[in-house]
């Protein structure tokens, strides 16, 4: 049953420092998850309030381990299901709350940070936006952008049970 329950998977391979900032800036979420697709880590350098520890005894690739992740907060009833690689640092404790809102806005169920890494920036290192989506009132929703990129990665539930992992 769906509860409007938030998730969230961390998934981390082999990035011991990246995975240490990463862990430590996650706001806390109603399900948590943390999936380490590579060498061993200590099980003692995940906070208790997640929910979950899994532990690749090989690694299996990061699309089979973010749909491990998935599906468990899927079977959770998370209605709102976040990804976030390990090289994300979070600064804002209100992301998730502002993802949700621009997918209802929008209507967009499965939006993505797009400015991790140079894809899609200028020279300059400037977010290049192809367009930017507003509200009624003008305010600013959502910015498309050419490049697709999956390092913090929100979905609505329902568009992973259309579509499937």
């Amino acid at each position: 049953m769906i509860m409007n329950k938030i998730g969230i998977v961390l998934v981390t391979c082999n990035r011991p420092a990246f995975f240490e900032k990463s862990i430590t800036a996650l706001p806390k979420a109603d399900k948590m998850i943390v999936i380490n697709d590579g060498r061993k880590i200590s099980e003692c350098l995940v906070p208790t309030y997640f929910d979950k520890f899994i532990q690749h005894k090989k690694n299996i690739g990061v699309g089979r381990t973010k749909n491990e992740g998935l599906r468990f907060l899927l079977e959770s009833g998370c209605e709102h299901i976040f990804v976030c690689e390990d090289d994300i640092v979070i600064k804002d404790p209100n992301i998730y709350n502002k993802y949700i809102a621009a997918a209802n806005n929008s209507g967009i169920r499965h939006l993505n940070f797009a400015y991790h890494g140079n894809a899609n920036k200028n020279e300059d290192g400037n977010p290049m936006h192809r367009k930017i989506v507003f509200d009624d009132n003008c305010n600013p929703i959502i910015t498309l952008n050419k490049n697709l990129i999956g390092a913090f990665t929100y979905f609505d539930h329902k568009i992973l049970q259309e579509v499937g992992l």
